[in-house]
């Protein structure tokens, strides 16, 4: 935070052994801007890429309603009540956000491995500073995981409530 190094800079400034303080306020400012706008644009391209696996799974699920509609409509004849066919096609969607999940939890395993074996490299520099601790990285995978079979049984349930009231 620039005013954080303000407050340092002013800490040292009567200090008699000081000359002078000098720091990059507008530096600091622009950094943090910056900051603010990669986070925000990583939010919308978060956020995109989530409706994206939504309607792909969407997609994905309603081809496979389609296929079996005979069946469906068989259940529904000998009084099978929605959830009854629902649940089928939501597991398969949770089965596929789940997969999807473990592919993505797969790839950030490899690429903070290569990140830290990187930065142990380089010994004592920028790079080095920024390794996930092993906790961190474990709720990372562990909610890339959830997250994807969440993403799956949102999708799969507003394909099939859609096909089934359509």
């Amino acid at each position: 935070d620039a005013e954080i190094v303000k407050q340092l800079a002013n800490t040292f400034r009567p200090k008699e052994a000081v000359y002078d303080v000098d720091f990059p306020d507008e530096a600091v400012r622009q950094l943090q801007s910056a900051g603010k706008q990669l986070r925000s644009w990583l939010f919308v391209g978060v956020t995109a890429l989530l409706a994206a696996s939504i309607i792909l799974i969407f997609i994905t699920i309603q081809t496979a309603v389609f296929s079996r509609r005979r069946e469906i409509e068989v259940m529904r004849l000998v009084g099978a009540t929605n959830w009854f066919i629902r649940v089928p096609f939501i597991v398969e969607g949770v089965i596929q956000g789940l997969i999807g999940g473990l592919t993505a939890s797969g790839i950030t395993l490899i690429l903070a491995k290569a990140w830290q074996s990187a930065g142990k490299s380089m010994g004592d520099s920028l790079l080095s500073r920024f390794i996930w601790e092993p906790s961190q990285l474990n709720w990372t995978l562990l909610w890339l995981v959830l997250l994807g079979s969440v993403v799956g049984a949102i999708g799969s349930t507003f394909s099939v409530t859609w096909y089934l009231r359509g």
